[in-house]
C-alpha cells in the first residue's frame, strides 16, 4: 500500500502526512507539492525517515501528474492541493486558480483510472461552497450550496466530478468539506494567501505584542489540524464508505470564545469597535452557516477529539506569545 498526498507541503497537508504516516507506519507516504518543502514541511517529513518521500509536482501539469501517479501506483490518494486565494489573487489570475483547484483534481483522476489496486480517492473540499450565510443552518450534506467565489465554485465542481468518477469507475471516493482549520503547522505559504484567524492572532501577538481584535460575535466552526488528520486517517482505513460527501467540521464557537482561549495561553488582546483599527478582525461576512459533521461522526467517530478552546490555549502558550 502507498498513500499519495498532493499539496503535502501546505499547512493542512503537513497535518495529513503526519497523521497518515503515524496511522500506517509500514506504508510509504508520497508527499507531493509544487514547491520544495520549507523548514516546517521538511521537519514533518524527517520525523518519518524512509517512510515519507517528498516529490515535486504541479497538479495543473497533466503529464507530470500522470507520470507521478503511474510511477507511485498508490492505493489511496488524498488530494489536498489547492490555492486559497485572496480577492486580489482571484481578480489577478482566475484561470490559474481554476486550473489548480478544479483542474488539479481532474488531472489526478485521469491516470488514477488505470492504476491497478487503487482503492480510494479523498478530495478536500470546503464549507466555503455555501458562502457567507449568517444565521442559516444547520445545513447537512444534502443541502444545495450556491458558491459565489472561485474557490467555492471549484470545490463544488470537484465534489460533483469525484462523485461521478466514482460511479463510473467503481473506485471509492469521498469529498470532505473542511471548515475553519487551524493548527501547529500553519504558516504563510505561496498558495495560502491568508492564514486562519487563529494563525493571524498568534502571529500578531508574537513577542508579547498586544493584538487589537474585532468581531467578537462572529460564528464559525473550528477544528484543530491534528484532529482533522486523525479523522482522515480513520476514513482512509475504513473498509467501506457510506457516502461520497462528508462535512469535516469541529466546534461552533464565536470569535470571542477563540480569543478568550488564546488569552488564557498568554496572548494580550484589546477589543476595538473599528475593524480598520484591528490587527485581526472577523466581519459579518465571515459568519458561516452551521454545517455539523454528524454523518462523519456516525461512521468514523467524532472529528473533534479535543476541545478547540484547549487547543487554542495550548498553541498560544507554546508559541511563546508572551514577552
Amino acid at each position: 500500500m502507498t498513500v499519495l498526498v498532493t499539496g503535502a507541503g501546505g499547512f493542512v497537508g503537513c497535518h495529513l502526512v503526519e497523521a497518515l504516516a503515524r496511522a500506517f507506519p509500514s506504508t510509504p507516504v508520497v508527499a507531493a507539492d509544487l514547491a520544495p518543502p520549507d523548514a516546517a514541511a521538511a521537519a514533518v517529513y524527517a520525523s518519518f525517515p524512509g517512510q515519507v518521500v517528498s516529490v515535486a509536482v504541479d497538479v495543473a501539469d497533466r503529464s507530470a501528474v500522470a507520470d507521478l501517479v503511474g510511477r507511485t501506483r498508490p492505493e489511496t490518494i488524498v488530494h489536498a492541493a489547492a490555492i486559497t486565494p485572496t480577492p486580489e489573487q482571484e481578480r489577478a489570475d482566475p484561470v490559474r486558480i481554476m486550473d489548480v483547484n478544479y483542474g488539479g483534481l481532474a488531472n489526478v483522476l485521469q491516470p488514477a483510472t488505470t492504476v491497478p489496486g487503487l482503492r480510494r480517492v479523498v478530495f478536500l473540499s470546503s464549507t466555503g461552497v455555501f458562502g457567507p450565510a449568517a444565521g442559516q443552518g444547520p445545513l447537512d450534506e444534502e443541502a444545495d450550496p450556491k458558491p459565489r467565489i472561485l474557490y467555492g465554485i471549484a470545490k463544488r465542481a470537484g465534489e460533483d466530478l469525484l462523485r461521478r468518477w466514482s460511479e463510473v469507475t467503481g473506485v471509492s471516493g469521498a469529498s470532505l468539506r473542511l471548515g475553519a482549520i487551524f493548527g501547529r503547522h500553519e504558516r504563510p505559504t505561496p498558495h495560502r494567501g491568508r492564514m486562519s484567524a487563529v494563525g493571524r492572532l498568534l502571529a500578531a501577538g508574537a513577542g508579547g505584542r498586544e493584538v487589537a481584535v474585532h468581531g467578537r460575535a462572529v460564528l464559525r466552526d473550528w477544528l484543530d489540524g491534528d484532529d482533522l488528520g486523525a479523522g482522515i486517517a480513520r476514513l482512509v482505513a475504513a473498509p467501506k464508505l457510506g457516502a461520497t460527501l462528508y462535512h469535516a467540521t469541529g466546534e461552533r464557537l464565536s470569535f470571542g470564545e477563540v480569543v478568550d482561549a488564546a488569552e488564557r495561553g498568554g496572548l494580550r488582546c484589546r477589543w476595538v469597535g473599528d475593524p480598520a483599527a484591528a490587527n485581526v478582525s472577523q466581519l459579518p461576512q465571515d459568519n458561516r452557516p452551521e454545517t455539523p459533521a454528524t454523518r462523519f461522526a456516525r461512521e468514523f467517530g467524532p472529528l473533534c477529539r479535543r476541545p478547540v478552546t484547549e487547543a487554542v490555549r495550548d498553541m498560544a502558550a507554546t508559541a511563546g506569545v508572551a514577552a
